[in-house]
Order: structure tokens, then sequence, then C-alpha cells
């Protein structure tokens, strides 16, 4: 599901240097322009700069266990469309927007390898939806679909979680565990059931997953709650010619 995370790119005050001008560096204030800018190029530089700040607090974490601390603690529900009224939908921000003074204080991570990523290539005959990561994306669910998730707990003390479930009444989701204790390093594979009969077919359903605690680090900071989103949509499948005409 993309995009994953958004970050500020509109309006943003940065220093620029127009190509074919004389370089700011070394020379004069007049050389260096101001500006408001946006765009991707805005708000790339703040997930770079917020994966490095991650890594510096934690060395031993893998890339993709710092992504998904990023992805799982980004659920500001401020965002809008670009009327400015209209809430934004995970097709718009994905999990919503960084927060590095909640992604700091996450509890659990997923991690993924290289190796699973190369067999997923939908070329080769692989499916991306079974990736351990911070997502999920189905446009062809008939009836019902299925996924799961690893999380592993990061937190220096056990920690107790529920799996909490926001959907819309017409889509069904189920975890197993729906709770769960984790030992500090250790991990736990959650299975989710998503039942779509009762949802409009061909109609995008949208939802999100909460790892939910009340725990708190050693320190007695609260810790994070871990969040991702989903998306489903619906898909009457490959139904006989006769079926097809009496619906």
């Amino acid at each position: 599901l993309v995009p994953e995370v958004s970050a500020p790119g509109t309006n943003v005050l940065a220093a620029y240097h127009t190509p074919g001008e004389s370089a700011p560096f070394g020379g004069t204030p007049s050389d260096a322009e101001i500006d408001l800018m946006s765009g991707t190029s805005m708000a790339s530089p703040h997930g770079a700069g917020s994966a490095l700040l991650l890594m510096d607090l934690f060395p031993d974490w893998t890339p993709m266990e710092i992504k998904s601390a990023i992805v799982m603690s980004a659920y500001d529900e401020t965002t809008v469309k670009e009327d400015g009224v209209t809430p934004t939908d995970p097709f718009d921000d994905g999990n919503g927007r960084i927060d590095l003074t909640k992604a700091a204080l996450i509890g659990l991570v997923m991690d993924e390898t290289a190796a699973n990523f190369e067999a997923a290539n939908p070329a080769e005959g692989g499916d991306e939806k079974t990736l351990n990561i911070p997502s999920y994306q189905n446009s062809q669910c008939v009836g019902e679909c299925s996924f799961s998730r690893t999380v592993t707990n990061v937190a220096d003390v056990e920690t107790d979680y529920n799996v909490v479930i926001d959907a819309p009444e017409s889509v069904l989701i189920t975890p197993t565990p729906s709770s769960f204790t984790l030992g500090v390093g250790e991990s736990q594979t959650v299975e989710f059931e998503i039942d779509v009969t009762g949802a409009e077919m061909g109609a995008w359903q949208f939802a999100s997953v909460t790892f939910a605690t009340t725990d708190t680090f050693s320190t007695g900071e609260p810790i994070t709650d871990a969040r991702f989103q989903l998306a489903v949509m619906p898909d009457a499948g490959n139904l006989p010619a006769l079926v097809e005409k009496e619906v």
C-alpha cells in the first residue's frame, strides 16, 4: 500500500541555488536564495532525516525495522485532501504523517529480508502481500482473504498488547491472537481473517490495525502504540455465467 507515510512537503521555506549561477558556498550572501518550495523534493529529506535519527538511536536495528518504526508511529489524524476539508485516506498519506516523538518510543517493529522481497516479485510468480511489512493491500478479495504479520518487542520491558481493529461495519477483520504478551526481544505472528461479503463490490474498503498497550519503558515513558493501514476491494471472482446473470 503506497504511499506509506507523508511528510511536510508544501510551502517549506528552504535555501536553493539556481543551476548555472555561482554556487552560494564561499560566495556572498546575495548568491543564496530562499523561497517557499513544495513537492517530493521537500518531503523526501524529512523521511531520510527521520531514518538517520532513528539509526543513531538504534544502531542495531535493521533498515526494515527502522522503516517500520517510522510507518507504524505515523498516525496523525489531522491531514486533509487538497480541498483543505476532506480527511485523507491511506491512498493519500499512507499510515499518516511522520512523528519522530512517537517513533523513538515505539515498542514493536517488523522486519523483512532482501531474499523475501526478491521472492515476492509478482513477475517471478511471487506475492507481495506475503511480505512482513506494516501495510496490506488486496484489490481482489473474493468473499474472504487473509494475511499474517510478525512483530518483535524492542522495548526494554515485557509488554502486553491488544489488537484493535478499526474497520467499516461491512468489513469483519478477525485477528488471532487478539492479545498477547511479549518479553524483551520476543516475536509474535498474528493472523488476520478478512470477511468482505457484506461490503460494496468493487469499492475500496479501508481499515487499520493497532497493537495497543498501556505499558511503559523502564524509564517511565509510555510505549507508543503501533498501527498500520490496510485497503481491500471486494471482488466477485470468476462466477459462472448463469450465476452472474441471475445476480
